[in-house]
């Protein structure tokens, strides 16, 4: 009798340890964050330059749970709406 070969697409992965899942996670997020802070700090610089009001505004919410929650949101003046 012959040995039946299983064909090698067959095989299934394993899945990943969620340890690695989490540093690939970490990493991914790292290097994005390292790529979009500095484009946000040159919007803020510009925002700066133009107006004479601050960059970013501090402002203060209320949480759906009754809690209030301090915000920063980008300030951006525009002297028309289109």
């Amino acid at each position: 009798m012959q040995a039946i070969e299983r064909p090698l697409v067959s095989r299934r992965l394993q899945p990943a340890p969620s340890s690695l899942n989490r540093v690939i996670d970490c990493t991914i997020a790292c290097a994005l964050a390292a790529l979009t802070v500095p484009s946000i700090a040159i919007v803020a610089l510009i925002i700066k330059m133009e107006s004479a009001g601050p960059a970013l505004v501090r402002e203060e919410r209320l949480a759906r749970s009754g809690r209030r929650v301090l915000v920063y949101k980008r300030w951006q003046r525009s002297t028309s709406l289109f």
